[in-house]
């Protein structure tokens, strides 16, 4: 039997090896970057873009809660980039596991937090302002039933508070 330098179970061990540490490192700077947006916020809202016939503010489910925290625990486990907020809403008495934020994913230093029933919801896109005390950007309403007409938006800024305020996460 002659002996190979580079035997096949050796380099499919490599390679799972160097997977583990490329896929750790970029766990590491996930969770760098989410340490930057974990916390508690009061959030104020601009006015909402008239659009045409439609009233200038959404329908009330479309409306994002006046104080709001973002956690670092995974919504489920399997999909561990979505975080929990809270408050969350309930869907026929229990916790939606639709509400959550997740880190921008083209890398980028923003968040996307929704809150949402599966066809109605409010989605906001923040960055943090140069002190890090503030998020801005745009909150927007959506629904499934797209036409052609953009959906009412409003620029919105997140501001860090005391925790103590927020609802406690329901289940």
């Amino acid at each position: 039997m002659t002996s190979e330098p580079f035997s096949m179970k050796f380099m499919v061990t490599l390679f799972a090896v160097a997977c583990s540490v490329l896929n750790s490192a970029g766990d590491a700077r996930r969770d760098e970057r989410a340490d930057l947006f974990v916390g508690c916020y009061n959030l104020e809202l601009g006015r909402w873009t008239k659009l045409w016939l439609f009233p200038a503010t959404p329908a009330v489910h479309q409306i994002p809660p006046v104080a709001f925290q973002l956690d670092r625990t995974p919504v489920d486990q399997r999909e561990p980039d979505r975080l929990q907020i809270r408050p969350n809403r309930l869907i026929n008495g229990k916790a939606s596991r639709l509400d959550s934020w997740i880190l921008a994913p083209d890398g980028s230093n923003a968040v996307y937090i929704t809150w949402t029933d599966g066809f109605t919801g409010v989605s906001l896109h923040l960055k943090p302002e140069r002190t890090g005390k503030r998020l801005e950007g745009a909150a927007t309403a959506f629904t499934d039933a797209r036409g052609f007409l953009p959906f009412p938006s409003a620029r919105a800024v997140a501001v860090r508070t005391i925790c103590a305020s927020i609802p406690a996460p329901t289940k």
